[in-house]
């Protein structure tokens, strides 16, 4: 319950201290905003859903991958993940306990980041740029010094990276 209500602050906090994307770099059906702290990008709020891009990502990112990764983050709003990952985290503070939920969480989390990244890949209509964003999202996280949302670098991991090119 405790990582549930830390998770809501932080997410609370960096949607308070983001800015605004002009919709000239980018146009989305939601808002785009960007962090200087956060190393990956994220979908933030269920009722009043954004999306917010590590400010690096501006620079190191041509604007194709920019539209891949804001694609990648529609597809959960889409599929209302964040709904799905709060009723997992609440399942998870009953069943704290079990080695088998944890495996059947992290294989809930891996399910939805590879369908949407199935998605996103298939919008954009070239799987090698898509397989080269989530490289170069990796690379631009590594060299990054601040600790950013703890939530959103499951995904950046090596093993997780690997299974998500791969597919």
């Amino acid at each position: 319950v405790m990582k549930l209500l830390v998770g809501y602050f932080q997410a609370r906090r960096l949607r308070q201290e983001a800015t605004l994307i002009p919709t000239k770099l980018l146009s989305s059906a939601v808002p785009l905003l960007q962090h200087p702290t956060i190393h990956s990008a994220m979908l933030v709020g269920i009722h009043q859903p954004q999306i917010l891009l590590p400010a690096g990502y501006l620079k190191a990112l041509s604007s194709q991958q920019l539209g891949c990764v804001v694609n990648h983050e529609l597809c959960h709003l889409k599929h209302q993940d964040l709904r799905g990952y709060l009723l997992q985290q609440i399942i998870g503070c009953l069943f704290w306990w079990s080695p088998a939920w944890r495996l059947v969480a992290n294989q809930l989390n891996l399910w939805r980041e590879l369908r949407c990244d199935a998605e996103a890949s298939a919008i954009q209509g070239d799987a090698v740029i898509y397989a080269q964003t989530l490289l170069d999202c990796a690379v631009h996280s590594t060299h990054q010094q601040n600790v950013g949302a703890f939530f959103a670098q499951h995904f950046l991991r090596q093993a997780v990276l690997t299974t998500r090119i791969d597919a």
